[in-house]
């Protein structure tokens, strides 16, 4: 069951996340985003109104499969943990190996752009020797304190392990994290001057080079070109109010799932049965009751046959017959004298036969626990047969 939860999470997750990244990145802008990646999780959890009823119907899919899902997901899963590791642990040796400028600002020589790791800045060395630049950095990093970016950053980071698969969770990272820089920007831009924070952020980057780090960085160089087109904007376009048209929008999408259940594995008839007369009922046929009855059954995916040895007051009485699984109309092999249907269908055995003569017999045959048990009518006389295990 495991494994097929996890597939349902995959396959709702890899449609419904992709709408709901779509929607977001259309109609919601700024740190709002982190909404839209909480609910990227969510969905795929959210258990659908009436399952059976959902334009994507539930699916059997083999153990096989499922399992193999579950294992490249959790080995992705751990590679993406450790991924994660990596970066905090780059991050608190920037920490380690800093030294203090003033109570709230560090110098490290790890790094080539300012960066906020808590609530505490970074900056280069090369950043701490310029007053510019020292002035633009501190003024946007300060913006990430106040609104405690560093631990939204956390929260970001922790959502987006479960869907470490998918391509369009990775693109909505990107743009939480450029939102949040740009937002930032604005604060900076506002407190020093359009113009000489777009220069000392270019300066910065032309400096700066790309690390995996788990912290908070100011220069960022893929979106730094559209972090720059927005300052020098003459107007900025107010983020639209739709952010909870954009949410319920999303949230019915969530309410169609696909849902993996697992293949039912349906015992097969095969092995030696011992009649139980106790549990058994043959009282309006002849025979009424047998010395002993056992039968040794073979099933392959097209046929059945069946080995039966029947002891009814002390005469023995050895039979053997098959037939083709597939509903159609033929003669019962090693009875010649009788002829009929056959069909395994949902872990039962469906027979109905006529001949010699006017004779006709319908049965059904299946497992119940450890019991083969065969419901029957002869001729319009019913009877019930159940059969010990003795062997597979």
């Amino acid at each position: 069951m495991f494994a097929h939860a996890i597939l349902t999470f995959i396959v709702n997750a890899a449609w419904q996340d992709t709408l709901i990244v779509i929607v977001a990145l259309t109609l919601v802008r700024g740190r709002h985003l982190t909404m839209a990646l909480l609910l990227c999780l969510m969905a795929p959890l959210i258990p659908a109104p009436v399952e059976r009823s959902a334009a994507i119907a539930a699916h059997p899919l083999s153990p096989t499969l499922a399992n193999a899902v579950a294992v490249a997901y959790v080995v992705g899963f751990v590679i993406a943990a450790a991924g994660l590791v990596v970066r905090f642990a780059r991050a608190f040796r920037i920490v380690a190996t800093s030294r203090a400028l003033d109570d709230h600002l560090r110098v490290s020589d790890l790094i080539d752009a300012p960066v906020t790791i808590g609530r505490t800045i970074y900056v280069p060395a090369s950043v701490g020797r310029d007053e510019v630049l020292l002035r633009a950095a501190r003024a946007h990093e300060e913006a990430h304190v106040r609104h405690n970016d560093y631990f939204v950053h956390l929260i970001v980071e922790c959502l987006a392990l479960p869907l470490h698969f998918h391509p369009a969770v990775h693109l909505l990272r990107k743009r939480i994290a450029e939102e949040r820089e740009v937002a930032c920007d604005r604060e900076a831009a506002a407190q020093l001057g359009r113009t000489e924070y777009v220069d000392a952020l270019l300066a910065i980057a032309s400096h700066a080079i790309a690390r995996d780090v788990a912290a908070i960085a100011m220069a960022s160089p893929p979106a730094l070109e559209r972090r720059v087109r927005l300052l020098l904007a003459r107007t900025s376009a107010r983020p639209p109010r739709v952010i909870h048209l954009a949410l319920l929008t999303m949230l019915a999408f969530a309410c169609t799932r696909f849902h993996a259940t697992p293949v039912v594995e349906r015992a097969l008839l095969r092995g030696t049965w011992r009649l139980d007369n106790a549990a058994s009922d043959f009282r309006s046929l002849r025979p009424t009751r047998y010395d002993s009855f056992t039968q040794t059954i073979e099933q392959t995916s097209a046929r059945v046959t069946v080995h039966q040895r029947r002891v009814v007051n002390g005469n023995s009485q050895a039979i053997q017959w098959s037939v083709v699984t597939d509903g159609r109309e033929r003669e019962v092999g090693g009875m010649p004298e009788k002829s009929g249907t056959a069909r395994w269908q949902n872990g039962s055995l469906a027979l109905a036969l006529h001949g010699p003569g006017a004779h006709t017999e319908t049965a059904v045959a299946f497992i119940r626990g450890d019991r083969l048990v065969c419901e029957g009518n002869s001729d319009g006389k019913s009877y019930h047969a159940e059969f010990e295990r003795i062997n597979r």
